[in-house]
């Protein structure tokens, strides 16, 4: 009978110690699952607020009446295409990421189908980002094609700060996607890992 009540003890501390690591890492993936529907958020806020700053600067450039250099005519076309649809697919990977994400249940484990979820979502999100970083730059060329023939003025401010909007959105939410990126690793490594003595399981 003892030896039963010293056994107890041993058992109630094992136990403990395979919880909570695993009830961590539940928790952890509940948190991963927000995670990424917060980036989609992101994304779409980002989406909005550079549409914002584009319009606003095409706006401006029609109020101002700004000159048009005639001589870069052919590559102010080319770049604005490129620009038009680079947005477009940013626009449409972006809203079909919030969808997606949106639609999926809460997971209650790193298993194979949230992974899956995660990789098509992480995927989906690269793509997007990378054809907004290309709606930026083309914007950049076209704004320092549209300041290069009048010089630098009280006017050039609004098209330069409305680039730099541009830039700052597309550089957070490209930081916002590589730490959820990051955040999907840690917790897959987390899952996969052994059980660890939890300090306050070892008190008897």
């Amino acid at each position: 009978m003892e030896e039963l009540g010293h056994a107890k003890p041993r058992l109630d501390r094992r136990l403990c110690q395979a919880a909570r690591p695993k009830a961590r890492a539940q928790f952890a993936v509940i948190s991963l699952a927000k995670q990424s529907r917060r980036t989609s958020s992101a994304s779409i806020l980002g989406i909005a607020a550079i549409f914002i700053a584009m319009k606003g600067r095409v706006a401006w450039y029609a109020a101002a009446q700004w000159p048009t250099n005639i001589d870069l005519g052919s590559i102010v076309a080319i770049v604005g295409s490129v620009d038009r649809y680079a947005f477009r697919f940013s626009v449409i990977a972006a809203i079909g990421c919030w969808l997606y994400i949106g639609t999926r249940r809460f997971p209650h484990a790193f298993d194979s189908m949230f992974r899956k979820q995660l990789d098509r979502f992480l995927l989906v999100s690269t793509a997007m980002i990378a054809a907004l970083m290309a709606s930026v730059v083309s914007d950049g060329i076209l704004t320092a094609i549209a300041l290069s023939g009048t010089g630098f003025s009280a006017g050039s401010l609004v098209p330069i700060l409305s680039m730099a909007i541009e830039i700052l959105c597309a550089g957070l939410l490209a930081l916002h996607i590589r730490g959820t990126t990051r955040r999907v690793t840690q917790i897959a490594a987390l899952w996969k890992a052994p059980s660890l003595p939890s300090p306050a399981c070892g008190r008897g």
